[in-house]
């Protein structure tokens, strides 16, 4: 390679020596190759342009730097200072409040699941079961907001952030239908003729005016006697009429500026607007005015008296409008003989023949005909139809909300009628609420009524249902197509994807009911309705803009929306691409790249298709059981960005692109953190901001790689690479070796040079420094450049093909190979004198 000064017309004394100069390492480690060849060249570069001569064929703790230099691989720092078990897995959970986003590093054992986030926190946050503490039950991950959900093959869960609730993974139905019931005394009665009825409602009650112009309320109800009684004329005095007792509640007037109770059984009669004597009750609470209000006529009608409420009872009712020996106290609520339900809202007595009464719902029929004192007045408030109810259970924290139960039998009822609805409570863990569901009248659909506390597994439940049909919440219907069902027993591996929680159990992927849900405010991820079924068990889950990919231990498929109906569906994509480990997989932007079955790193990728990245390697990444491999992607600053495949024991290989203004990818020799290790992984550590996590062997702390340190949490290692082998010479002819110059920089001790001659294979011979680099000038201050003699009682050493071996110490030093050169002459066996 001509130097600068060569280039721009320098020449050299005439020489039958010539360097061999290596400055920038671009092929990284290549050992699986012809040892006695250039291993990246093509035959056709190599013969007519001179191949490369910086192939590394093993080493340890060195790797290829972001100079193209040969470097001390990085050190590990701690993380996090507590002691561990072996870590299993990882994962960066990105938490939320209004104001801000947090990432929790979460890390799973073979006993438990803890908060692991640096630089001290080791929250126990799931303890497995004991099934699950045998070593094979890894944890999966999946955090949709502050909701984590964890799997393990036997486990389902969830921990809420905050509050750091734990939870089930999702809610089993009730099996039991609920009981529906109209109380006693509230079934519908019929017509009676000669009938007083009591007005409905809360101001419901007879009342009449009696001879002394006070007013009168049936305390018990019964039949009247053979003729008026003589009143008792003191306020809360009683009087007996046949078996009614009368309570004196008054004289009924309005008063000027009084405040009157609410709810009370005052009741004013005063002639309205229209010429008409009505009973009014207040509604609400206050003074009255100084004044008498304009007092509506009209039943039901409500007349505002200086923030007052009065509502209008309807006619008044004397004694003699009742009779001698007349019931008082029928039903309010009749049904008609054309099934309309009927409320008497104008207290009266009925006629001596069936009204005609209107099938209008809110009319209004006179009974007898007439609208006048004493007279019945009846509203048409609907018909009878059939309802039924059902419930479910809902973790208030979560808002999962299981499927609903069996429906209860139907039963026929008016709008608004009272009906006492009962079923059992439930022990599951976080079901804290029973929701109840209910039909409209004549409906099918279940629609949400109301809700009330769990009583706990096996307690009765009861819930008293006079909602209107017009107030049911239209808006949330019982899950009965399966969307509230629990994710699957077994359940692994999950994704999010489609706004839906997707996991796997066995050979079978499961899709959450997420924005098919019928329940507003339900999470909808808890309801596993949808399912697709692979030939092979599901390893891995990877969610991107083309769809969900789904890896198995033989072959991939993907989950597909068609565009036009929304409609899931399921298609093979790759054949024979087994991947055996969830965690050897990763992905680089939208590239991913996994571990194969057949131990090799593979690069899926859409315009290149499958492409073999660990060919290079291929010797020693073979030796790395496919079932426990980590295969993990970091990403962060220039030169930072790796692929990094680890045994999760003891070692790593690292693979990079290429610097420029050269491209490709380099692989670096092994490297071995003092102490062993556990699951190696890239995980997100601060929002926008990842770290390779390296696990204790035992217990320990948790590392993480750092370009500053250059040691092992403290602990001192040595660094080491074996190029070559460098072809000097082919069959015929002989190389003469002079010396090699390594150059280095200033940082540590000086690198050290071993050479293997004419062997592919065995011990490095060392060859100690003998004096700088060029010899007649001073040294330079911020590189080290050492000269090894090869010669031998100043004659070259002879070989054909050699390998040269750089080490460094144990030191704490970032030591870096910046150049190494070979310098030799070339002897020709045969040659024409």
């Amino acid at each position: 390679m001509p130097t600068s000064l060569q280039n721009a017309g320098a020449n050299l004394p005439a020489s039958d020596y010539a360097p061999i100069h290596v400055n920038r390492m671009v092929t990284g480690m290549w050992s699986n190759s012809n040892p006695l060849r250039d291993a990246a060249t093509p035959l056709y570069v190599e013969k007519y342009q001179g191949g490369r001569q910086d192939r590394i064929k093993d080493g340890l703790n060195t790797e290829i730097s972001p100079r193209l230099t040969l470097r001390r691989r990085p050190g590990l720092k701690v993380y996090n200072s507590q002691n561990f078990p072996p870590i299993r897995r990882y994962y960066g959970w990105n938490t939320f409040t209004t104001t801000d986003e947090n990432v929790r590093v979460m890390v799973d054992t073979d006993q438990a699941v803890y908060d692991a986030t640096g630089p001290n926190t080791k929250t126990n946050i799931f303890t497995k079961s004991a099934a699950a503490q045998d070593g094979k039950h890894k944890t999966f991950f999946l955090g949709v907001g502050n909701i984590l959900y964890m799997t393990n093959g036997i486990d389902l869960m969830q921990y809420v952030y905050p509050s750091g609730q734990l939870f089930p993974f999702g809610i089993t139905a009730p099996t039991q239908a609920p009981d529906a019931s109209i109380p006693s005394g509230t079934s519908y009665g019929q017509w009676a003729p000669n009938v007083v009825i009591q007005r409905v409602g809360a101001y419901g009650g007879v009342f009449l005016v009696d001879a002394n112009n006070n007013v009168q309320h049936a305390n018990t109800y019964g039949k009247s006697g053979g003729s008026e009684p003589a009143w008792n004329a003191t306020r809360g005095g009683t009087t007996n009429d046949g078996t009614i007792l009368w309570q004196n509640v008054g004289d009924g007037q309005w008063l000027a500026n009084h405040a009157y109770g609410f709810g009370s059984v005052v009741i004013l009669f005063v002639t309205a607007s229209d010429g008409n004597t009505y009973f009014y009750q207040n509604m609400g609470s206050g003074v009255t005015g100084a004044n008498p209000p304009n007092w509506l006529p009209g039943l039901n009608s409500v007349t505002v008296d200086n923030g007052y409420s009065w509502i209008n009872m309807g006619r008044i009712l004397r004694w003699a409008d009742i009779g001698a020996n007349i019931t008082v106290g029928g039903q309010a609520t009749i049904l008609d003989v054309n099934g309309g339900v009927q409320q008497c809202l104008q207290a009266g007595k009925t006629g001596t023949g069936t009204p005609n009464f209107t099938q209008i719902k809110n009319a209004f029929t006179s009974d007898p005909a007439g609208y006048g004192e004493g007279v019945a007045v009846w509203q048409n408030i609907g018909s009878i139809a059939a309802v039924q109810w059902g419930y479910a259970f809902k973790n208030s924290v979560t808002k999962d909300i299981s499927g609903m139960s069996p429906a209860s039998y139907s039963l026929n009822t008016s709008d608004g009628e009272l009906v006492t609805v009962t079923g059992l409570g439930t022990g599951q863990a976080g079901a804290d609420t029973v929701i109840v569901y209910r039909t409209e009248h004549g409906g099918a659909i279940f629609y949400y009524a109301g809700e009330l506390a769990n009583p706990g597994d096996g307690n009765t439940w009861t819930f008293n249902d006079n909602v209107l049909d017009a107030d049911l919440n239209l808006e949330i219907q019982a899950q009965v197509l399966g969307e509230g069902t629990p994710p699957p027993a077994g359940g692994t591996c999950m994704e999010y994807h489609l706004g839906r929680v997707w996991i796997a159990s066995g050979n079978v992927v499961y899709g959450s009911s997420g924005p098919d849900a019928v329940v507003a405010g339900s999470s909808g991820n808890a309801g596993f309705n949808l399912s697709f079924t692979a030939q092979s068990k599901v390893t891995r889950l990877w969610a991107n803009s083309i769809g969900l990919f789904v890896f198995t231990v033989r072959d991939s498929y993907v989950i597909l929306q068609d565009s036009n109906t929304g409609t899931l569906y399921m298609q093979k994509w790759i054949e024979q691409v087994p991947l055996l480990s969830y965690d050897a997989f990763c992905v680089l932007l939208t590239t991913p790249h996994l571990f194969t079955g057949y131990r090799t790193v593979v690069q899926l990728d859409s315009g290149a298709g499958i492409v073999e990245m660990s060919f290079p390697v291929a010797d020693k990444v073979a030796q790395i059981d496919a079932a426990s491999a980590y295969c993990t992607m970091l990403t962060g600053p220039s030169g930072e960005t790796a692929m990094y495949l680890s045994d999760g024991a003891t070692l790593w290989y690292r693979m990079a692109p290429t610097s420029a203004p050269e491209s490709g990818i380099n692989w670096s020799p092994a490297a071995m953190p003092v102490g062993g290790m556990s699951a190696v992984q890239a995980v997100e550590v601060l929002p926008g901001q990842t770290a390779l996590l390296i696990g204790p062997a035992a217990n320990g702390p948790i590392l993480q790689r750092d370009v500053t340190v250059n040691t092992d949490n403290g602990a001192k290692y040595a660094a080491s690479a074996d190029i070559g082998s460098v072809v000097l010479a082919l069959p015929g002819q002989l190389a003469g070796l002079a010396w090699m110059t390594l150059e280095a920089t200033s940082a540590g001790s000086a690198p050290s040079l071993g050479v293997l001659l004419d062997e592919v294979d065995g011990a490095f011979q060392n060859v100690p420094r003998t004096r700088q680099d060029p010899t007649n000038l001073p040294p330079s201050k911020t590189v080290q450049s050492n000269r090894h003699s090869l010669l031998q009682n100043q004659r070259p050493v002879w070989c054909r093909h050699m390998q040269y071996q750089i080490s460094w110490p144990a030191e704490d030093a970032a030591n870096e190979l910046l150049t190494s050169t070979i310098f030799g002459q070339t002897w020709q066996e045969m040659r024409t004198q």
